[in-house]
């Protein structure tokens, strides 16, 4: 394009200062263009004071935002502590669009500017003024698409953070209802616990006195087994006697008298 940015930093001490391209006649009238400000050849080589405030006006609301009215309305502050307030309208509002311009001036990195710049211009002036103001504005453009372009990141991202903060707000609600709940619920927790702990000394005492009746009957499976071995021995005893008391019984029949 024939407008190009560009602002180099000088490298004197102090208040930095930029460099920046003088544009000839025809840049500067296509980009001035582009910047929605009309200007001819004519108006330029030739300029008036009142075309010349108008333009800086309408660069000032262009690039800052500055409307003709806002300049045009009074500090009433300052108005009421004037004898004559209504003689000086016009140079309160000269001083407001004068602090305007030098604002924008600095920021373009012109730093001579002066009432005489609008007041009596010349071309020479005005095409260096021009020049670093289109120099701005193509700086500025950048940097604003730039800007719109992590303004945009920066909404997205508070977009999803709002979102985050409502699901953890909801999450926290939840984890306190559960909380609460748990906290209700907890006697009733308390009481089966110790039900289960009173049921498993229970149990302990059962196995304990199971244990032990189960030495007991062992043991008495062990009497019982020697009682019914001793009892086996000693029916087989009788049944010899018997045996033996038949014999001599059946001798004693036989014998004479």
């Amino acid at each position: 394009r024939v407008c190009r940015m560009m602002m180099t930093p000088s490298k004197n001490r102090g208040v930095p200062h930029y460099s920046f391209p003088i544009l000839s006649m025809s840049e500067l009238l296509v980009c001035l263009g582009e910047l929605q400000v009309p200007l001819s050849e004519e108006q330029l080589k030739k300029p008036s004071a009142e075309h010349i405030r108008r333009v800086f006006e309408q660069l000032l609301e262009f690039l800052m935002g500055v409307s003709h009215e806002e300049l045009s309305q009074p500090v009433f502050a300052a108005m009421e502590l004037l004898q004559f307030p209504e003689l000086h309208e016009d140079s309160i509002s000269l001083i407001a669009f004068h602090r305007a311009m030098q604002k924008l001036m600095n920021a373009c990195g012109i730093h001579d500017f002066s009432m005489r710049d609008y007041l009596h211009p010349e071309f020479q002036r005005l095409r260096r003024i021009f020049s670093g103001i289109v120099n701005f504005a193509k700086f500025r453009e950048e940097r604003m698409a730039r800007f719109e372009e992590l303004l945009a990141q920066s909404e997205t991202l508070a977009s999803n953070r709002a979102q985050l903060e409502e699901e953890h707000a909801t999450l926290r609600a939840e984890l306190d209802k559960l909380h609460a709940a748990r906290k209700a619920e907890q006697p009733e927790v308390d009481a089966l616990e110790e039900q289960i702990a009173k049921h498993a000394a229970q149990m302990n005492g059962m196995n304990s006195t199971q244990a032990t009746l189960q030495d007991e009957l062992r043991q008495l499976k062990t009497a019982n087994t020697e009682i019914s071995a001793k009892l086996a021995e000693a029916t087989h005893s009788v049944l010899n006697e018997k045996e033996e008391v038949c014999k001599l019984q059946a001798q004693v029949v036989q014998s004479p008298d």
